[in-house]
C-alpha cells in the first residue's frame, strides 16, 4: 500500500522552502508514496511544476493571514475524499493550516510541521508572522515531529518554547544534475547582460524582503572597483522596487546593478557568478548558497542561520550587517589567483555531493514517514 502523503504550504512562489518541496516530491520513490499539495495561496508558478510532475496541486487562494486560514475547517468539512496518512505543514503558515487539517480531516494521521528558517532578528518579520511562531511554540506538542533543515533554528526555537522532544534535524536538499559547474555560462550570461569578459560578477539570488538585506549589498558593491557588477535574481526583485530602482538612478552603480526578477534558468545565472553573497539578517539552511556551491562557485555569507557550516572553507563568513566586512571579503576572493578560486569552488562542490544531494534528504523524509505510520 502506498503511504498517502498531504503537504501544505503557504504559497508556491520561487522561494526557498516551496523549491525545496517541489525537488523532495521529485526525488519520492513513486511507487511507495503517493503525494498531494494543498497550497493556501493563489495560483504561482511551482504549482504548475509539481503538477508536471505528476503531484496533484490545489491553490486555495485564501488570502494573507490568519483570517484565510479560518476557512480551511470548511473546506476540510466538504468533504476530502483522499484520506492521507500522513499530512505535513511547510511553514509557519503551513503548518498552522496542517494542525487545521489533523482536526477536521477523518482519520488520525500524525503530524508534521516544517521550519524552513532561523530568527536571528526577528524585527524583519510581520506583526502576524511574529504572533504565529509564538503560537507554533503554544501548538508544537500537537506534532508527531517539528522538523528544521537547520541546527540554528532549532536552537532557536526550542529556546521560546518549541517543544525539544519533538525536533528532527533534515537538511535541503539540491538537485546536483542541475546546479554544477559550467564554464560556457560565464561566457553566455556576460554577453547576455552586454559585458565583456573582464567583468566580475557577483549575485544575490534571494526574494526582495527585509530580511535578505538587498542593501548591504548594494552598498558594498559602491565601494568595489568598476568592473565588479552586481546581479540580483528572485520574486520582488525587479525595477518597480522603489529601494532597487534608486540604485539603478546611483551614478556610483551605473551600469552595474543587473535585476533579472525571477528566473527559471538558475542553475545557468549561477554557475556564471564569481561569487555568490548572502547579506542575510536571518536564514535557515540558504538554498541559493548551496546551489553555488553545487556550481563550484565560492561564497560570502553573513553569519546567520547554518550559512557557515554550510560554506565552511569554499569562501567567507562576515558578522551580520557589517558592509566593510562584505567589501573586504569579496576584494580578498576577488584577489585570489585563477587556481585558488577553482580550488574554493571544488571544495565546496564536493561538500554538496557528499551531504546534501536530494536523493540522500528525500531517503530521509521517506524513513522518517514510514517510521511514523508503523
Amino acid at each position: 500500500m502506498k503511504l498517502r502523503v498531504l503537504h501544505l504550504i503557504t504559497g508556491l512562489t520561487r522561494g526557498g522552502a516551496e523549491s525545496m518541496l517541489v525537488r523532495l516530491l521529485g526525488a519520492m520513490d513513486r511507487e511507495a508514496f503517493d503525494s498531494r499539495v494543498l497550497c493556501l495561496g493563489a495560483e504561482a508558478p511551482l504549482a504548475a511544476e509539481l503538477r508536471e510532475q505528476g503531484v496533484p496541486t490545489l491553490c486555495l487562494g485564501l488570502g494573507r493571514g490568519v483570517p484565510g486560514l479560518w476557512r480551511l475547517p470548511g473546506f476540510f468539512f466538504r468533504g476530502a475524499p483522499w484520506q492521507p496518512h500522513i499530512i505535513q505543514g511547510w511553514m509557519y503558515h503551513g503548518n498552522l493550516a496542517a494542525y487545521l487539517a489533523v482536526r477536521f480531516l477523518p482519520g488520525h494521521a500524525p503530524l508534521l510541521w516544517n521550519i524552513r528558517v532561523g530568527i536571528d532578528t526577528m524585527a524583519t518579520y510581520r506583526p502576524m508572522t511574529r504572533a504565529l511562531i509564538h503560537l507554533g511554540a503554544r501548538l508544537s506538542s500537537t506534532a508527531d515531529v517539528v522538523l528544521y533543515n537547520a541546527h540554528s533554528a532549532r536552537r532557536q526555537h526550542e529556546a521560546i518554547g518549541y517543544r525539544e522532544d519533538r525536533s528532527r534535524w533534515i537538511p535541503n536538499g539540491f538537485a546536483l544534475d542541475r546546479f554544477q559547474p559550467d564554464p560556457s555560462a560565464r561566457v553566455q550570461v556576460r554577453k547576455e547582460l552586454g559585458l565583456g569578459a573582464e567583468a566580475r560578477l557577483i549575485g544575490q539570488f534571494a526574494r526582495f524582503h527585509p530580511e535578505k538585506n538587498h542593501r548591504m549589498f548594494l552598498d558594498a558593491l559602491r565601494r568595489l572597483p568598476l568592473e565588479v557588477h552586481g546581479v540580483f535574481a528572485g520574486q520582488g526583485v525587479h525595477q518597480d522596487q522603489p529601494e532597487l530602482a534608486s540604485a539603478l538612478r546611483d551614478p556610483a552603480l551605473t551600469g552595474r546593478v543587473h535585476l533579472l526578477g525571477e528566473r527559471t534558468d538558475l542553475p545557468r545565472l549561477t554557475a556564471a557568478l564569481d561569487i555568490a553573497v548572502s547579506p542575510s539578517w536571518n536564514e535557515g539552511f540558504s538554498n541559493a548558497l548551496g546551489e553555488a556551491l553545487a556550481c563550484g562557485v565560492p561564497c560570502v555569507a553573513t553569519r546567520v542561520g547554518d550559512s557557515a557550516a554550510l560554506v565552511g572553507v569554499a569562501g567567507r563568513i562576515i558578522p551580520a550587517g557589517d558592509t566593510a566586512a562584505l567589501v573586504e571579503a569579496v576584494r580578498s576572493l576577488l584577489s585570489l589567483p585563477a587556481e585558488q578560486r577553482i580550488q574554493l569552488g571544488e571544495l565546496g562542490r564536493a561538500k554538496m555531493e557528499t551531504e546534501f544531494s536530494i536523493r540522500s534528504v528525500a531517503l530521509q523524509y521517506q524513513s522518517l514517514y514510514q517510521s511514523l505510520v508503523r
